[in-house]
């Protein structure tokens, strides 16, 4: 998911995770792209690991933050009904 935009993928590959993380919080925004990466990748964890290990507050804070394309909007069914 993350790779289906360029930019979104640049920034995943070229940094930590804990910078990107930094700049999001700089500017809490949907218009942020180090933001939507820091959601995307918590999306690709909770369906990762399953939705019995990652917390509901996490998936519902995610959920609100995406704008999700087709196959994100798939597998966030699929979450929901698991």
């Amino acid at each position: 998911m993350l790779f289906d935009d360029e930019d979104l993928a640049n920034i995943y590959d070229s940094m930590w995770l804990e910078d990107i993380n930094f700049y999001c919080f700089e500017n809490l925004s949907l218009k942020n792209p180090y933001c939507k990466v820091m959601y995307l990748f918590l999306l690709n964890f909770i369906a990762g690991y399953g939705a019995e290990k990652a917390s509901l507050e996490v998936y519902e804070f995610v959920k609100q933050r995406v704008e999700p394309n087709d196959v994100e909007k798939l597998l966030m069914e699929l979450l929901e009904e698991s």
